[in-house]
């Protein structure tokens, strides 16, 4: 049998249409799809493509939310790591990060990461061996190189906005519930002076007192 010279160079991953929703309470189910672009270099040296669409499905815990809550979802590809060999499936690394409201505002935010497996790639039509497929262009390698590196530089800040976002919602949400509950002790004040000055008039009007009472006088 002809031994096979082609190389897989490198696999990019696009999300494709992504949408979530809640499908009962604290759960909320991601679906859509991954559009994978595969670059290789067959046995004549000639960098070529192919396309796919693998489906994506995660169902993610986030406590409080109910079905008819608004559900928002980034998606991020970090990392997609192919095999050598046609007939092994490839791992990608997705990163999702949601968010729930309701006509209220945030009630949940969750970040998920979780490993993605691929489907074997279909193996290309089999040409005649070449030399040029061992010895791959150094300019294409150092694009890939520098791509690489702009992901991984991209992944890092992305992180920490996300991660001064969570704490910003925190905080707002800490500030919400502080300011509620400064109103509610306000309300309770109030009320409770009312029901004492309703309570002293009808006393003094039974026992016929007049002006101010003093407890605790000989």
């Amino acid at each position: 049998m002809m031994k096979r010279e082609w190389m897989i160079k490198d696999v990019d991953s696009i999300p494709q249409e992504v949408s979530a929703r809640v499908v009962r309470p604290d759960l909320v189910l991601v679906e859509g799809g991954l559009r994978q672009h595969l670059s290789y270099i067959d046995d004549q040296g000639v960098v070529r493509r192919h396309e796919r669409t693998i489906p994506l499905s995660r169902q993610v815990q986030i406590p409080g939310a109910l079905p008819g809550h608004v559900v928002n979802v980034d998606t991020e590809i970090k990392n997609t790591k192919p095999k050598t060999d046609w007939q092994k499936s490839g791992v990608t690394l997705v990163s999702l990060f949601i968010t729930v409201e309701d006509e209220r505002g945030i009630i949940g935010v969750k970040t998920e990461e979780f490993m993605l497996q691929d489907a074997p790639w279909p193996e290309p039509v089999t040409q005649r061996p070449s030399r040029l497929a061992e010895e791959p262009d150094e300019t294409l390698q150092d694009e890939t190189d520098l791509r690489r590196q702009l992901e991984l530089e991209y992944a890092r800040r992305l992180e920490e906005a996300r991660a001064s976002l969570e704490r910003e919602l925190c905080e707002a949400y800490q500030r919400d519930v502080q300011a509620q509950l400064a109103l509610m002790r306000k309300d309770m004040e109030a009320e409770l002076s009312r029901r004492w000055k309703q309570q002293l008039s009808s006393f003094q009007k039974r026992y016929g007192f007049r002006g101010s009472v003093e407890f605790g006088s000989a």
